[in-house]
């Protein structure tokens, strides 16, 4: 089974706006170590990328898609946890409070908690 997310993420230091080099996805068990997929990046065309250029972030991609297996994850819940890649230095690792659930019957989004 293939899981997509498609999102935005944007990373601050101080005051300055990151052109971030990626963003990673990590998926964080209740138990055992975490799963992490990097994302590809991708400007944004809809009310989102408005929104940022008015803000003065028009430069700066910050969409997001990635995809990845389920196969190798082991059942249970999963925190979905957002962190931007700066020449190479993790920044702006985010809690997303949603989490992932997979079952022995697929996978379900679960929504903020």
């Amino acid at each position: 089974k293939t899981v997509q997310f498609t999102g935005f993420a944007i990373s601050k230091l101080e005051n300055d706006y990151l052109p971030q080099d990626a963003i990673v996805l990590i998926l964080e068990p209740e138990s055992g170590g975490p799963l992490a997929a990097h994302t590809v990046i991708q400007d944004r065309f809809d009310p989102i990328k408005n929104k940022l250029v008015a803000q003065g972030l028009g430069d700066v991609k910050h969409g997001f898609t990635v995809k990845f297996s389920a196969i190798g994850m082991r059942e249970g819940n999963y925190s979905i946890i957002l962190g931007c890649l700066f020449e190479n230095q993790l920044l702006g690792i985010v809690d997303t409070n949603y989490d992932l659930s997979k079952t022995k019957n697929g996978i379900e989004f679960i929504g903020a908690q």
